[in-house]
């Protein structure tokens, strides 16, 4: 059926999008299901006047028994789609029950959506996803499902199939993706009680065995968001996006021994700015599992993102590391279940809640594994004890700047090597009474830790006040402390140095280091003997480096120059 499927498919190509034929196919089966059902008397018109909706009307038997109007299913088409409509009906005319179920349960596989070019949709639940989540409560008799933000109802429809289900909810904003679920739902003989409502700004009813979530990821919500009657947790908007009051409404519907699930990306289980939410989460013993899934197999973005799983009475976290559980097809990421097994046997970790709220709430599973590469010789110490470290000036071109000074405005750009170029640094007006808060010093080392490249370099000479921007963070050694920044400088540059910082890495599409990592991160310290050899060794490479770099510029001036030299003279 795949093949026939792909060349009914391929058969309107040009006419219009790829997704409006399947939404057509999807429509059709609909249609197929209302005659087989005694709803409709005729569905496939040779002489007809008027459209084929009005033909369609007039065929009705029993209205009474119309899971949608005929007329919302039009809305949701497009009108050259309209046309494949009728076209796609006289394909399933003579399909049987079993063979409608069968197609409607092949156009919601990763397979036929990945023939058919349509996995970008930001609105479907990724079939492995749904695999995951059931294949995690296989022991649980859970009757009764709820999925928030329930898109094109694609996880409802997998729980469909399911015999257990007696009870499947969803809540989804846009009226489209709501009337296609009734109608898949229809089809398949299920019974999905679809609201089409903004769940934020509502109240979600009843008390659920299974819960979901799947909401736009970095979602950013302008209106009141109105807590669940007798909820157990609230919500207050702590964060600058909306992901975990997707995650709090669907906790406050579940059952005392349910579960739910959710999908959030890195920056929600890790940044400083969701830490008011994680550690609600945790203050309740609500968490229960941390699922690291593989990077790249949510189809619209490439975000690294998370499947959480919450419970009631949990007294510890178990961490799964499925990040490589895939397999590729066509050069597209699928989730592979299989590997998942595995992974459950071979990459699971165990933390306490303790353990957890020492590491300021996070989710993050390389912040529990990460261990330091510097061997005892080599005298590990936290940077915070041997070293200052400063955050950068955020320099906002827009904003009225009160008593203005002039200052240099160190940036990445302006790191020649190891070394910092504050001679060519661009000239800017800051306020007076911050100046003094982002001054460098000569000795200075200053750390590139945002975007995918880090770099560190050292003020060596500077001859006019120059400050650093908020790309930068400023590492500066203690007073009374036996470390000199030469050496520091060549750590942090040298492969074990970058590896460590690479660790500390976190974000969704700016990968950063932050502050408190970066502080509690380990530095060696050696005897100053060694740190001595170390820094004169570098000033005496930098040194050549800078006489060969006059060499290169010395000859690259005589490779432009001969022309001149032997022609026009």
């Amino acid at each position: 059926m795949a093949k026939d499927l792909y060349e009914l498919i391929d058969s309107f190509r040009g006419m219009t999008q790829v997704e409006d034929i399947m939404n057509a196919l999807e429509g059709s089966c609909f249609i197929r299901k209302l005659q087989l059902n005694g709803v409709l008397e005729n569905i496939v018109f040779d002489e007809k006047s008027g459209s084929y909706l009005d033909c369609l009307r007039e065929n009705v038997k029993a209205p009474d028994e119309l899971p949608i109007d005929l007329n919302d299913m039009a809305s949701c088409l497009r009108f050259d789609s309209l046309v494949i409509l009728e076209a796609c009906v006289r394909r399933v005319v003579d399909y049987t029950d079993t063979e409608l179920k069968e197609l409607i349960t092949q156009l919601q596989s990763e397979s036929v959506k990945r023939m058919c070019n349509t996995t970008y949709r930001v609105d479907d639940t990724e079939e492995g996803i749904s695999k995951l989540v059931n294949y995690l409560v296989k022991d649980k008799n859970y009757k009764s499902v709820l999925d928030l933000c329930s898109g094109s109802g694609s996880f409802l429809l997998q729980n469909v199939l399911n015999e257990n289900r007696n009870k499947l909810v969803g809540y989804e904003y846009l009226q489209k993706n709501v009337i296609f679920s009734k109608m898949m739902s229809y089809v398949l003989d299920g019974n999905l009680e679809i609201h089409n409502e903004d769940v934020l700004a509502t109240s979600v009813d009843g008390k659920y065995d299974l819960c979901f979530t799947q909401c736009p990821l970095g979602l950013r919500y302008k209106q009141k968001i109105m807590d669940d009657h007798n909820g157990l947790l609230g919500f207050n908007h702590f964060g600058v996006k909306v992901d975990w009051a997707f995650v709090f409404k669907a906790i406050n519907a579940m059952n005392t021994d349910g579960k739910t699930f959710a999908i959030l990306s890195h920056s929600s289980v890790s940044n400083n700015v969701e830490m008011k939410s994680r550690q609600l989460i945790i203050d309740n013993r609500l968490l229960e599992k941390v699922i690291v899934m593989p990077q790249g197999t949510l189809h619209y973005t490439n975000i690294q993102y998370y499947l959480l799983v919450f419970s009631n009475g949990n007294d510890k976290v178990t961490f799964v590391d499925a990040s490589s559980c895939y397999t590729t097809d066509k050069k597209m990421k699928l989730f592979d279940l299989e590997s998942f097994k595995k992974a459950e046997k071979t990459s699971a970790y165990t933390f306490s809640y303790e353990e957890i709220e020492n590491k300021n709430y996070s989710f993050d599973l390389s912040r529990y594994l990460y261990t330091s590469g510097i061997s005892e010789k080599m005298n590990p110490v936290a940077l915070n004890e041997c070293a200052d470290v400063i955050g950068g000036y955020v320099y906002n071109t827009h904003k009225k700047i009160e008593s203005p000074v002039a200052v240099k405005m160190i940036k990445v750009e302006n790191f020649d090597g190891s070394l910092v170029d504050t001679v060519n640094a661009e000239e800017i007006e800051i306020e007076e009474s911050k100046v003094s808060n982002y001054l460098i010093q000569k000795g200075d080392i200053l750390l590139a830790s945002k975007g995918t490249i880090i770099r560190a370099a050292i003020v060596q000479n500077i001859e006019e006040p120059c400050i650093f921007n908020s790309n930068i963070n400023v590492i500066r050694i203690k007073q009374g402390i036996k470390m000199i920044p030469e050496f520091l400088l060549s750590y942090l540059n040298s492969d074990l140095g970058m590896n460590e910082l690479k660790m500390l890495q976190t974000g969704t599409t700016v990968m950063s280091v932050s502050l408190k990592s970066l502080r509690e991160m380990d530095v060696p310290m050696v005897d100053m003997d060694t740190q001595g050899v170390i820094e004169i060794r570098f000033n005496k490479l930098q040194q050549k480096l800078e006489e060969a770099k006059k060499a290169v510029a010395e000859y690259e001036n005589k490779i432009n120059g001969l022309f001149d030299m032997e022609v026009s003279d």
